[in-house]
């Protein structure tokens, strides 16, 4: 995950002391539960998300099995991970607007995201009602397990 900053990593280690070494070394391992949100996504093998789709040439999304409801739902996760990777049901009808000049149905937005949570694309934040994000944080229960 650090790869691209490992030299800088290393360095910083040199000078520390070995008790703020190790220290440190825990912080790096705490930080890996908060990278970007496509870095953090779990290897999904039945789903698509978006960042797989970022490079691809539109000749081959074409042959992609994607319908309007799937197209939607990436852009819905797109969306979230365009700020950050959390957001609430009002920040999202906001963004839609802006973004895309769409007013959103509250009622049928939240049961969409619902059915992304059923389909674990998206997952909900503990003890935050209407509150979404794209990733699972790791070792944390959210409250997609009552959705199912």
């Amino acid at each position: 995950m650090f790869d691209k900053y490992r030299e800088l990593i290393n360095r910083i280690i040199d000078v520390l002391s070995k008790e703020d070494q190790e220290l440190f070394n825990n912080l790096l391992s705490e930080l890996h539960l908060f990278t970007t949100p496509s870095e953090r996504r779990d290897f999904d093998p039945i789903h698509l998300s978006p960042h797989e789709l970022l490079d691809l040439p539109p000749e081959l999304i074409k042959q992609l099995a994607l319908n309007e409801s799937d197209n939607y739902e990436l852009e819905l996760i797109r969306l979230i991970d365009s700020v950050g990777g959390i957001i609430s049901l009002d920040k999202l009808i906001v963004l839609l607007y802006r973004d895309k000049g769409e007013i959103a149905d509250r009622v049928q937005l939240n049961a969409r995201l619902n059915r992304m949570m059923r389909k674990e694309t998206i997952f909900s934040v503990p003890k935050k009602k209407g509150v979404y994000r794209t990733t699972r944080i790791k070792g944390e229960q959210d409250d997609n397990e009552g959705i199912k």
